[in-house]
């Protein structure tokens, strides 16, 4: 535990707050505020309800904040459990008076991108099982199975079929070296993660998925998709288009998206319309995306045309999701049975090999 410098409340170094509880905290807020309570008492009522040490902690942290004068929204960026998003949002709604609606359309994106991303978690819950499955029964047979052969393969003093031992090298191979290669897999489970932090490994990294067949429109599907909602959102709600897209930009995991809203914004701030920059990166943002924002600029209905696309683009997503599946689980079921096959014909000429 330390002492939080700004707020006086004691807050964990690494405390967890899930976004099913940030939803709710938006949604019932705005219920409270539309009903005509003060935020401090609203903030005050959620407090004594929850039963979660860490949102109340959160909550105490708000509370003491407003109290002694803070905005809400600056109250909520000190905490550093809400996004940019979220504090920019709640930051115009305080400008322009409109809390309570803004706290309901922030909770009902948040649901939407939840849900969303609930999706496709789901759809690949099979590939990760059959991938899992796979390793598991080479495992089990190079670990159970395939020594036991071994014995009695090796100890006949027979030439044995070039298959045959080559499975006997490698699994092996595999029983005198599984903590390399458990150390390995483990290892890279860690660095990856790590390496992705460094700006110039992440940045390369994010270039190179965007070229991979199917994965990289998914990608660029998904960027697509919260750029043009959040945006959409964000412009609605009352805030400059150059400070939404400095905060929308901010929201994106993509470094190389990151790279173009910034010049997006540069070219805005040069006097160029957004189309025209957008389309100078059309690995990101393909055509149709710059179109639809330019009838936008040109007609005056930019936040119509930036949810209309985030919606055609979520439905593109969603297929590119199956289409992927579609060819991922084949593969994978012809890995598996190619190796568990390479393995039964290894033993089976083995065994034939004993007896000629």
């Amino acid at each position: 535990m330390e002492e939080n410098e700004i707020t006086g409340v004691k807050l964990p170094p690494f405390l967890l707050i899930s976004k099913k509880d940030i939803v709710l905290f938006f949604r019932q807020l705005s219920v409270l505020l539309r009903s005509g309570v003060s935020i401090v008492q609203a903030i005050s009522v959620l407090h004594r309800q929850t039963r979660k040490k860490g949102l109340r902690l959160m909550l105490e942290s708000l509370m003491f904040d407003v109290e002694q004068g803070l905005d809400l929204s600056e109250a909520m960026r000190r905490t550093g459990k809400f996004s940019l998003y979220d504090v920019s949002m709640v930051k115009s709604s305080e400008e322009s008076g409109e809390l309570d609606t803004i706290m309901e359309t922030v909770a009902e994106a948040m649901e939407k991108n939840m849900e969303f991303r609930g999706q496709i978690i789901t759809s690949m819950i099979y590939p990760a099982m059959v991938t899992i499955m796979t390793f598991s029964v080479m495992i089990f047979l190079s670990v159970f199975v395939v020594p036991k052969f071994a014995t009695v393969l090796g100890g006949q003093g027979k030439t044995l079929p070039a298959v045959t031992q080559l499975m006997l090298t490698i699994t092996g191979w595999m029983q005198q070296h599984w903590i390399v290669l458990v150390g390995t897999i483990v290892g890279c489970g860690i660095a990856f993660p790590i390496l992705r932090k460094v700006e110039a490994v992440g940045a390369h990294l994010d270039r190179l998925v965007l070229y991979i067949p199917v994965f990289g429109s998914i990608v660029r599907s998904g960027i697509v998709v919260n750029f043009s909602r959040n945006l959409g959102i964000l412009i609605q709600s009352g805030v400059p288009l150059s400070d939404a897209l400095l905060t929308v930009r901010d929201t994106l995991k993509n470094a190389v998206a990151h790279e173009v809203l910034s010049s997006t914004w540069n070219g805005i701030m040069e006097g160029e319309s957004m189309a025209d920059t957008l389309r100078k990166h059309e690995r990101i943002f393909p055509l149709m995306v710059t179109e639809m924002v330019a009838t936008g600029e040109e007609t005056g209905e930019m936040v119509m045309v930036l949810q209309l696309t985030a919606q055609i683009y979520q439905k593109m997503l969603e297929q590119f999701v199956k289409r992927m599946n579609a060819m991922i689980e084949p593969i994978l079921i012809v890995i598996m049975g190619g190796m568990v096959g390479f393995v039964v014909i290894a033993l089976i000429l083995g065994i034939f090999s004993m007896y000629l």
